[in-house]
């Protein structure tokens, strides 16, 4: 699980990352997997964020390692 502030940059930043990781290991992240939640988005920003990334874009609730991710406060 990646987390970042909501940013073409940082995506880029991400992408560029994930890149050295493949090369350096030689295991590549599986995009069909692979998936973002936006929390507090506008619609352009998270359309840039997707093009840079391709991964699915995907709401809450959702499952995380068959855990629940839902929203608002832990009780």
């Amino acid at each position: 699980m990646l987390m970042g502030v909501l940013s073409v940059r940082e995506d880029r930043e991400i992408k560029d990352t994930l890149e050295i990781y493949k090369i350096a290991s030689g295991l590549e992240v599986n995009k069909d997997k692979s998936q973002i939640y936006y929390f507090n988005t506008p619609p352009i920003m998270g359309w840039n964020i997707n093009r840079i990334l391709e991964f699915a874009e995907v709401s809450l609730p959702s499952k995380y390692l068959r855990a629940p991710l839902l929203e608002g406060k832990a009780t």
